[in-house]
């Protein structure tokens, strides 16, 4: 019989533990190869981004994420292989020479909500024939064969996702995988790049990623009573355990939303379920909505009039956008939100929704600015919740709504009254108007 030879490619699925995927790749092949693809920058994101963020935050997380897993996957005879410094086309031509290489007999890759990784996956079939690509929903509560909808009937609005999944039964986290095949022998090198494993970025020195990280941190959640008055204590501005933060892990693949859901259930019956727990469950149904919202509409969540066809009526302007990235808009509290994100790489959710409303109905700014600028500044980066929630504040998303705007000094007065985020962050200071116009401020041409 033929040696069977795994790709396993490792994206939003950076762990061991509820990894189906891997499991089934364990029991099927004799021999594995794993890698894991670093962060892809295309044209369209480059053009978007005028200001480059330094994302320091975010790639110390990313790092070592991936160097946890490492660390995992060499306990149980594995070893982790990096692609970085590549371009679109010469990650799928390598991926191409893998496959040929080591006569790879199936590729493990999980469904994801990321155009490029989904078009690697196209390419891939086109250029390796013979291939077998085995799929799998490891970043979402729900199978996509047990949605309660085909994607040409997709629901119009969260309201009524909502309604047709919320009572639909999630499988129990997978068993953690503890033993693999061995590897393929490889010339590629398997070194990760070198960077400060420490996370100097004022969350606080528990803020690490990685499998092992997020698990603790979802324990210790669960261990306190603060998920009892979740839905008080969750739009406030910069305290750390007024939200749960598994944003974090979620986005790399540290921890699995079945995991936190397995969690959320022994506590409310550990303790009791109210209001406030079932509102980490209406988040975790949000953040599910848009993966699968991200699947429907394709690059339409990447386009000026959204899904709904119709163009708002922004531009770009360099000067604004400029304020509103350094944190010196007339806004304060947008200010002090921005200055919070460029430090720490990560912002509340009421402040991501302050920031989004000021760059689009305040400045006036194509919202795809700001939705390419958080993509590299964020730490809990999701493709599907950070460009469909900046749909939904432009009014080109998939609500009725025209568009949602948000009063910044009525925000202020309720979330910070007595100016504590603002003074902290000093969003009082280097405040600039917002009509000041010169010749680099010309509008783009249509993309």
């Amino acid at each position: 019989m033929a040696e069977q030879i795994g790709l396993y490619w490792f994206h939003n699925d950076m762990r061991l533990h509820d990894n189906r995927l891997l499991l089934q790749a364990s029991i099927e092949m004799t021999r594995i190869h794993c890698v894991h693809v670093d962060t892809i920058r295309t044209h369209f994101e480059s053009r978007f981004s005028p200001i480059i963020c330094s994302g320091q935050a975010k790639a110390q997380f990313i790092h070592q994420s991936r160097a946890q897993l490492s660390a995992s996957l060499v306990e149980i005879g594995q070893v982790l292989h990096l692609i970085h410094d590549k371009d679109l086309s010469q990650i799928i031509g390598e991926l191409v020479a893998i496959i040929s290489r080591y006569r790879v007999t199936t590729l493990y890759v999980a469904l994801s909500s990321s155009w490029y990784v989904e078009f690697i996956v196209s390419q891939i079939r086109i250029h390796c024939t013979h291939i077998h690509i085995t799929r799998d929903d490891n970043a979402t509560l729900f199978q996509q064969e047990f949605l309660p909808f085909e994607f040409n009937s997709f629901p119009s609005s969260f309201s009524r996702f909502k309604k047709q999944v919320e009572t639909l039964e999630v499988n129990a986290p997978s068993a953690t995988v503890t033993l693999l095949p061995p590897p393929v022998q490889s010339v590629l090198s398997s070194s990760l790049e070198r960077l400060p494993t420490s996370c100097h970025n004022q969350l606080g020195e528990w803020v690490y990623g990685g499998e092992d990280s997020g698990l603790r941190h979802v324990q210790a959640y669960f261990g306190s009573r603060a998920a009892s008055s979740y839905k008080q204590t969750r739009n406030e501005l910069d305290d750390w355990a007024s939200s749960t933060k598994f944003s974090l892990w979620l986005a790399n693949g540290n921890v699995s939303p079945r995991t936190i859901l397995a969690q959320l259930r022994a506590y409310e019956a550990r303790y009791t379920a109210n209001e406030s727990t079932y509102w980490i469950f209406f988040e975790l149904l949000w953040r599910e909505y848009f993966f699968w919202y991200s699947k429907v509409y394709g690059t339409k969540l990447f386009a000026f009039e959204g899904v709904q066809g119709k163009k708002p009526l922004t531009t770009y302007n360099a000067s604004l956008f400029r304020q509103w990235v350094h944190g010196t808009t007339a806004f304060p509290i947008v200010n002090a939100c921005m200055k919070q994100l460029n430090t720490t790489g990560y912002m509340s959710n009421r402040g991501r929704q302050l920031a989004a409303s000021c760059l689009v109905h305040e400045l006036r700014i194509d919202w795809r600015f700001g939705a390419s600028y958080f993509q590299q500044a964020l730490i809990d980066y999701d493709v599907g919740a950070n460009w469909g929630n900046w749909q939904y504040i432009a009014g080109v998303g998939s609500a009725a709504r025209a568009s949602h705007r948000f009063d910044l000094h009525k925000q202020t007065q309720r979330y910070d009254p007595e100016r504590a985020f603002i003074m902290k962050w000093r969003g009082d200071s280097s405040q600039n108007a917002t009509d000041v116009v010169d010749a680099s401020d010309w509008p783009i041409g249509e993309v």
